[in-house]
């Protein structure tokens, strides 16, 4: 089953603002695995998925040049079917 998580929903209602990255990083650890639409060059996001690609499960985004420094150690995800 997958199930979709935004760190930030969860962190919003359960978490002082201190505690909001840590959410982000438990929340991709607990995950089997981990996906990110887009991540800006430079960006927090970028950072934490630097982060989290040394864990032991995949890391995928979507093959488009916005994602250009995600594509470099992330998988790429097909979407569409061929029937």
């Amino acid at each position: 089953m997958l199930r979709v998580v935004d760190a930030s929903v969860v962190a919003k209602w359960f978490l002082p603002e201190i505690y909001k990255e840590s959410a982000e990083r438990l929340l991709g650890a607990l995950a089997d695995r981990i996906f990110v639409a887009r991540a800006a060059p430079a960006s927090k996001t970028l950072a934490l998925c630097m982060e989290l690609r040394a864990l032991p499960k995949p890391l995928l985004t979507v093959d488009h040049p916005a994602n250009a420094p995600l594509l470099g150690f992330a998988g790429k995800i097909q979407h569409g079917t061929s029937n």
